[in-house]
């Protein structure tokens, strides 16, 4: 899971503005953040660790100040693949590029898992160059792939526009697997930003405009807090390409059945984006109410209802709501260690988890807790949380997730790539129980989430948004049911084939 961003403008440099997407970004990935920009030559930077660092942002002569020109993409990482040594990182950061047999300059950033990605290696002749500077396409990211795919197949045949559409059309042909992508193209000294997301949807993009740019991100917030209007999910399998007269071109290039992944909505989104038509903050919220609504008869055996912080507010608040009760905030997250679900290995999520939230004292002694989660994974933050509940004095520990059993690996963009890391693959729930130290655990169900994603009352809140004009009415248009959703790593129902 990573985040994208690119933007191009008829004023300054862009590198500005996808900084900025960047910024609001990192909630889905620290590993490494990077970025490219175009004007005549390409520049390149891409360091370990978040945006403000690499970048050296609050330096007036920071590195960001070398990229220059009127297109950037920028990327930050979570590792899914690759090496979790310095030089891997370095070596798999994102955005890369390569150049075709004409001389047009292609940078891309992708985020999604490309499931075909050894056997494109094997496809692809051995690159004429193995290194451009700050690309090095023998890296183990399936960015490369998708790159040198891009590069291989331009033919300009006298009209960029044509000639981009060629390439990314063939490009996507061969592609199996999860990617949305934003891509710079450099074509006779006219640059162009480009936006594909493959056919299924699976992975999230967006497109929104401002009078002098238009930019192209993961999720909608990144563009909001930069201004944009009128913004609108790509649509899965579409290709959006913007000149520098900001002229936007865009075709649906395949079509599919869509299989969004609603661990977006339920984890890895920002609670304040808007993604797939669907408010994730909503979502959330109505998540918790019916999680609430399947299990009344505890009512009055509940006496205070406690999110896992941050991304389990907005459901603890609905759960609260039917369960007549407040919210409690007694469990604190500790904000500057990043995500645990993120850390690199199980030893390092097992470190982070221990600082990663704190219960504060006087708050849960002799009472019966209700704890909501958006899931149980690994179960690493979960079992920690419910040890220190108990002894800061909690009469009892029921907890609640948002998301159903993870009883199968994802090979679409998610870190869970084996059953024994899934604590619900091998066990039962009352197994779950025992491992965890609760005294009950509940989990959403299958039907309730697609219930929820799929319900009508889904748009209601993306209306409001729409009249304010943050958000275009085509938004609107994606009209989802409960079988366009991937749930594989539930039902191992698979929107692709696997690795």
């Amino acid at each position: 899971m990573c985040g994208i961003a690119g933007a191009i403008t008829k004023k300054g440099n862009a590198i500005y503005d996808v900084l900025n997407m960047l910024g609001q970004l990192e909630h889905r990935g620290q590993d490494t953040t990077g970025a490219l920009s175009m004007a005549g030559i390409i520049a390149v930077h891409k360091s370990p660790g978040p945006v403000t660092h690499a970048f050296e942002l609050e330096k007036e002569d920071g590195i960001h100040q070398q990229l220059v020109g009127n297109t950037a993409i920028g990327h930050t990482r979570y590792p899914t693949i690759g090496g979790k040594d310095l030089a891997a990182r370095k070596r798999d950061a994102q955005p890369f590029y390569d150049v075709a047999k004409d001389g047009t300059k292609i940078g891309i950033a992708e985020n999604g898992h490309i499931v075909n990605d050894a056997n494109l290696r094997e496809l692809l002749s051995p690159p004429t160059k193995g290194y451009w500077p700050g690309s090095d396409l023998t890296s183990s990211c399936d960015a490369v792939p998708i790159v040198r795919l891009l590069a291989q197949v331009f033919q300009h045949n006298g009209n960029d526009i044509d000639a981009i559409t060629h390439a990314v059309h063939a490009t996507m042909q061969k592609l199996v697997g999860a990617y949305t992508c934003t891509a710079a193209f450099s074509i006779q000294g006219k640059n162009y930003l480009v936006g594909f997301r493959d056919p299924r949807g699976i992975r999230p993009g967006v497109i929104g405009f401002r009078e002098d740019s238009v930019g192209i991100a993961s999720e909608s917030i990144a563009l909001q807090v930069d201004n944009y209007k009128n913004i609108r999910d790509i649509e899965p399998g579409e290709l959006i390409i913007i000149n520098e007269k900001l002229e936007v071109t865009s075709k649906i290039l395949i079509t599919s059945e869509k299989k969004m992944c609603p661990f977006e909505h339920v984890y890895f989104a920002r609670a304040s984006s808007v993604m797939n038509g669907l408010s994730v903050n909503d979502v959330r919220y109505r998540l918790g109410m019916l999680l609430a609504q399947q299990h009344l008869e505890l009512k009055e055996t509940i006496d205070a209802v406690m999110p896992v912080p941050q991304t389990a507010i907005p459901a603890s608040m609905g759960f609260a709501k039917v369960m007549g009760l407040q919210p409690n905030f007694a469990i604190e997250k500790y904000s500057f260690g990043g995500r645990t679900f993120m850390k690199p290995t199980q030893e390092a999520r097992l470190k982070a988890a221990k600082k990663a939230h704190v219960v504060l004292p006087g708050i849960v002694e002799g009472k019966r807790i209700a704890v909501i989660d958006d899931s149980i994974v690994r179960g690493t933050v979960s079992k920690g949380l419910i040890a220190d509940l108990r002894a800061a004095g909690a009469a009892a520990v029921y907890f609640f997730s948002t998301w159903p059993p993870v009883k199968h690996p994802c090979d679409w963009g998610i870190d869970m790539h084996t059953y024994k890391e899934l604590l619900a693959a091998y066990r039962t729930t009352d197994q779950v129980v025992e491992e965890l130290g609760a005294d009950a655990v509940y989990y959403m169900t299958l039907d309730g989430l697609k219930q929820v994603l799929a319900s009508a009352e889904g748009h209601a809140v993306t209306e409001q948004l729409v009249k304010k004009g943050l958000f275009s009415q085509d938004i609107l248009k994606t009209k989802l049911t409960p079988n366009n959703f991937c749930t594989a790593c539930l039902n191992n129902e698979i929107p692709t084939p696997r690795q």
